[in-house]
């Protein structure tokens, strides 16, 4: 489960100041956890809680979700 995940988007979208994206490398970090874990045969789901990367357009998720492997994809994805 992740909770409340914030990024520095790669295409400048920004609702958010996410002030430690940059130092802790959210923007690719996040994703890298997700296909490792969800993306692995012991993992039957996996969900982001919370305020899903602080997008009100879809704009952020639409290009995060894009890096996401289709083995995680294939995972029941629940969201808060």
């Amino acid at each position: 489960l992740i909770a409340a995940p914030c990024l520095n988007s790669p295409t400048g979208a920004k609702w958010v100041d996410c002030q430690f994206g940059r130092r802790f490398r959210t923007e690719t970090r996040i994703v890298a956890l997700i296909n490792a874990f969800a993306g692995g045969r012991d993992v039957d789901f996996w969900s982001i809680s919370g305020d899903n990367f602080y997008d009100r357009t879809g704009e952020i998720t639409e290009e995060v979700f894009g890096r996401i492997s289709l083995e995680a994809k294939a995972k029941i994805f629940v969201s808060v």
